[in-house]
C-alpha cells in the first residue's frame, strides 16, 4: 500500500463584520491532545516497544492516566501483543483519535485494569484505491480515505461529518452521513459507513494453533456480522469499502425557517418541514439552537454543474467559522456558563447569531463542489459538548411526525426547567435522517448496526439521528438526559418507530451520569437488537466471543454491556 498525503433568538440578527470576528473570537481554538510521559517498567516481555500516556478523548469525559501505549507496525504485531497479552491476563484496547464520547475504548477518571493501548495511527494507516473500491489500515483516517477516493473519482453515499475518524473506530460505531437512498449510483449502499464493507482483516483467536491470527472475513462469510459494527469488542486492522461514482453536491444553507415551521405536526407541515426537505433531496441537516427561532438548516443536492450563485470550493470544511475554538475556550465558555446558567439563553443566542453571519461573511450560504468539500464539515476544533444520540427507526412518511414530536419533546422539557431557573442544555440540537443498513443478496448484515433493518417491519426505511448537546458539566443536564431518553422510549414504539443507541455518543442514562442506566444497559439494548430478528443480540455476542474467547479485546464495561442474556 502507499501512504496517502495528509489533508493539508432572531432569524436574521444585524451583526456588523468587526461584531462577528469579536464574538468568534471570543469563543476561538486547537485540537484534543493526548499528554504523555515516559518512566516507569515497561511491562515483561512486551513484544513491541510502549510508553504511558494519559489518554484524553475529544470532549474531557473521558480520562485515562498513565495507561501503556504501543504502536505496532503490522497487523502481525498486533496479533503478537494479543498472544502477549492472553499469556499474561492483560486486554488490548485499540486506540484512534479518541472523537468519541462513549466509553467503548476504556472509562473515565482511574487506571485501566491491565490492558494495553493498541495505536493503529501511528504505523497501520496505509490506503489505497483499486477499480472500485479502496483498501485501508484502521488506523487511516477518514479524511485521508476520502482525498485517495476522490482523486479516483471515487466516493461513499454516506460520509460522516467529521474526518478526524480512524477507519477502525468509524467501524467500530456504525458512523454515518446524512443521505436516505435515492436514484441508484453503482457501488453506494446508504446507510453507515460499515454496510460499504466488502471485506475485514481482523486479529481473532485460531483454535488450531491455540494463538491469534490476523484473518480475512469476506462480506458472503457469516462470520464478519458482529465484526462490521463490534461496540469496540474486537480489533480490525484493515477493511476494503466498496466505493461508486463521486457526484457534486450543493449544500444550501438557510437560516430563515422557524422551528415552528420546519418541525410543524405534520398535519400542518409545509414545503420547508424536515420530512419535505428530507425527501426533496435526500440529504438534510437541522441544527436548532434552544431559545432560538429559526435552525440552521443545511439541504444537500446532486448537481453536475454549478449552479448560478453557488461558490465552487476546492477542499472540505467551508464553514471556517464554527471550526475555531480552542480546547482551553471551551473549557472556559462551560465554566461561565456553570457559574451561571441564566446565561444559557443569551449564549446560545451568539451561537445562532454567528452561524448566521458567519455563512454571509464567509460566502458559505450555497456551496458546491465533490460531496466530500460540502458533507465534510465538522473539526475536532469546536466547542467540545457532550453528545447524546440515537437512531429513530421509521417509515419515510413518518420522518416528519418523529422530529415534530422530538422538538416539542425537547422544547418542554427546557422550558419545564427554565422554570425552575434551571438550564441543562447549552448546545445544540441536531437531526439527520439516513437509510438503513440493507445489505446486498449474500452479504451478510452488520448485526450491531444501530440502522439495521427490522424484518418485522419492512416498512421501516429509514432512520432519524437525533442529537442533544451541552458543555460537560451543564448542572441538570443528567436527569434532563434521563428524562428525554425515557420519553424517546416511550414515545417511539409499537408498529410507528424503535429507538436504538448510537454507540459514539451518550446514552443509558441516570442521575448518576451517561452509559450507567441498568435499564438501557441491561434491558433495551439488548431487546432493540433482539426484537425482529429472534436471536439477534446473543448471536452477536456469541460471534464476537466465537473470535475472541478470552474476551481479550473487551472492557469491563463492555463486559456489563455485553453480559449473556
Amino acid at each position: 500500500m502507499s501512504k496517502g498525503r495528509p489533508l493539508p433568538g432572531v432569524c436574521a440578527p444585524g451583526l456588523t463584520r468587526r461584531r462577528f470576528l469579536g464574538a468568534a473570537g471570543a469563543l476561538a481554538f486547537g485540537p484534543a491532545l493526548l499528554h504523555g510521559r515516559d518512566g516507569g517498567p515497561v511491562p515483561a516481555a512486551l513484544p513491541v516497544s510502549a510508553r504511558r500516556e494519559s489518554f484524553l478523548n475529544w470532549s474531557g469525559e473521558i480520562r485515562v492516566p498513565d495507561a501503556w501505549t504501543a504502536a505496532p507496525r503490522t497487523p502481525q504485531e498486533v496479533a503478537g501483543l494479543a498472544d502477549w497479552a492472553l499469556d499474561r491476563g492483560w486486554r488490548l484496547r485499540a486506540r484512534g483519535m479518541g472523537h468519541g464520547w462513549s466509553p467503548l475504548l476504556a472509562s473515565s477518571g482511574r487506571p485501566l485494569p491491565p490492558a494495553l493501548l493498541v495505536d493503529l495511527t501511528a504505523h497501520l494507516d496505509q490506503v489505497r484505491v483499486e477499480g472500485s473500491t479502496l483498501t485501508a489500515q484502521a488506523g487511516a483516517s477518514l479524511d485521508r480515505l476520502w482525498e485517495a477516493a476522490g482523486a479516483a473519482g471515487l466516493a461513499v453515499a454516506s460520509t460522516p461529518a467529521p474526518g478526524n475518524l480512524t477507519l477502525g473506530g468509524a467501524l467500530a460505531i456504525g458512523a454515518h452521513g446524512s443521505v436516505l437512498p435515492g436514484p441508484p449510483v453503482q457501488g453506494w449502499t446508504w446507510g453507515s459507513l460499515s454496510n460499504a464493507v466488502l471485506a475485514l482483516e481482523a486479529v481473532v483467536w485460531d483454535p488450531g494453533t491455540g494463538r491469534h491470527v490476523v484473518r480475512t472475513f469476506g462480506r458472503a462469510d457469516s462470520e464478519i456480522g458482529p465484526l462490521l459494527v463490534h461496540m469496540g469488542r474486537a480489533l480490525v486492522t484493515s477493511a476494503t469499502l466498496q466505493l461508486g461514482a463521486d457526484v457534486n453536491l450543493r449544500c444550501l444553507s438557510t437560516t430563515d425557517v422557524p422551528a415552528s415551521e420546519l418541525y410543524a405536526p405534520p398535519a400542518l407541515a409545509g414545503p420547508r418541514s424536515f420530512q419535505a426537505l428530507a425527501m426533496g433531496s435526500g440529504r438534510v441537516e437541522a441544527t436548532w439552537f434552544p431559545f432560538t427561532e429559526c435552525p440552521w438548516v443545511r439541504v444537500w443536492s446532486a448537481e453536475p454543474e454549478r449552479p448560478a450563485g453557488s461558490v465552487a470550493h476546492d477542499g472540505p470544511y467551508p464553514y471556517t467559522f464554527a471550526n475555531w475554538v480552542g480546547r482551553d475556550d471551551s473549557d472556559a465558555a462551560a465554566a461561565w456558563l456553570r457559574e451561571s446558567p441564566s446565561r444559557t439563553p443569551a449564549f446560545l443566542g451568539l451561537e445562532r447569531a454567528l452561524a448566521h453571519a458567519g455563512l454571509d461573511l464567509t460566502g458559505t450560504r450555497d456551496v458546491w463542489g465533490p460531496s466530500r468539500f460540502t458533507t465534510l464539515h465538522v473539526k475536532p476544533s469546536t466547542l467540545r459538548y457532550h453528545v447524546s444520540g440515537h437512531a429513530i427507526l421509521c417509515r419515510r412518511a413518518d420522518l416528519q411526525r418523529v422530529a415534530s414530536e422530538f422538538h416539542r419533546a425537547v422544547e418542554d422539557l427546557l422550558e419545564a426547567a427554565r422554570a425552575r431557573g434551571a438550564f441543562p442544555v447549552n448546545g445544540p440540537v441536531d437531526l439527520r435522517a439516513t437509510g438503513l443498513d440493507h445489505a446486498a443478496p449474500g452479504q451478510a448484515e452488520a448485526l450491531l448496526s444501530p440502522i439495521r433493518p427490522r424484518p418485522d417491519h419492512p416498512e421501516w426505511d429509514c432512520a432519524v439521528w437525533a442529537e442533544v448537546l451541552t458543555l460537560p458539566g451543564t448542572p441538570g443536564a443528567m436527569p434532563f438526559y434521563t428524562d428525554l431518553e425515557a420519553w424517546m422510549l416511550g414515545n417511539y414504539t409499537g408498529d410507528y418507530a424503535a429507538v436504538r443507541v448510537e454507540w459514539a455518543k451518550g446514552w443509558a442514562y441516570s442521575p448518576a451520569g451517561p452509559w450507567t442506566g441498568p435499564g438501557m444497559l441491561e434491558g433495551h439494548i439488548p431487546r432493540g437488537f433482539t426484537e425482529g430478528y429472534g436471536r439477534g443480540w446473543r448471536e452477536a455476542l456469541e460471534g464476537l466471543r466465537a473470535l475472541d474467547p478470552a474476551g481479550i479485546f473487551g472492557s469491563p464495561f463492555l463486559d456489563r454491556l455485553t453480559k449473556a442474556r
